[in-house]
């Protein structure tokens, strides 16, 4: 079976991130008056972020429902708005090297490129025109384009009917979290490669069942030239 789409996570992934987004939710969360650990905010890098959010606010605003559900949707859009300017404006936001080489290369092998995140559709797009990705990919899913995020394969079925696949195992999902692999592998996705460039080590990675496991997207052309990821007929 040949692989026809790679989806690839762009925070951590495809998009350099030296904790960028996790200080974010942290300073967010603290000037709303919720303190959460930085463990636990690890713990959450790679979930859509409202369940993000909601994972790490539900036991600390209190008893009453609708002032809750009222509060996370306020950290959630001061969040995204804070991500928004951080992904127009500042000089660190760039992506990993070798990344557009590499979509170069999946290109003139005839494989289709789509990246997703577990950030909304306005973040998705600064990341997007900031980096100048437009016509170097073929589409991007954020997770408000879907009715789940991640860890829900929406979004990888998302991409997969925009790129006219019905069947998971031409797809090949790249994720540098844990959601990402569960991800890929509630699609039925014939490849899943997890990357260490983002938030979890490989001996986390590892526990969740990756085709395989790799230090930099630059050792993937190398991998499927090789034929060590292609997927047996």
């Amino acid at each position: 079976m040949q692989i026809k789409l790679t989806i690839f996570d762009l925070v951590g992934t495809t998009v350099y991130d030296d904790g960028f987004v996790k200080h974010t939710l942290f300073d967010t969360l603290r000037d709303h008056g919720v303190f959460v650990g930085w463990e636990s905010i690890g713990r959450v890098m790679g979930l859509a972020s409202p369940q993000a959010i909601e994972r790490l606010t539900e036991l600390r605003l209190g008893s009453d429902k609708e002032f809750e559900k009222a509060k996370m949707e306020e950290i959630y859009q001061d969040f995204l708005s804070r991500m928004k300017h951080f992904y127009l404006s500042d000089p660190q936001v760039c992506e990993i090297e070798g990344t557009t080489e590499l979509f170069q290369h999946l290109r003139e092998s005839g494989i289709k490129i789509g990246v997703e995140t577990g950030l909304d559709r306005q973040v998705t797009d600064a990341i997007l025109n900031r980096l100048g990705w437009y016509d170097k990919i073929d589409f991007s899913v954020s997770s408000d384009d879907v009715k789940l995020g991640r860890p829900s394969p929406d979004m990888i079925f998302k991409a997969m009917e925009m790129a006219g696949i019905s069947d998971p195992l031409e797809v090949m999902k790249v994720g540098d979290t844990i959601y990402d692999i569960i991800q890929g592998n509630a699609a039925g996705c014939g490849i899943v490669v997890g990357v260490t460039t983002g938030s979890y080590l490989r001996e986390e990675l590892a526990v969740y069942n990756c085709t395989r496991i790799l230090e930099s997207l630059t050792e993937l052309p190398a991998q499927l030239n090789s034929g060590k990821l292609v997927l047996e007929a």
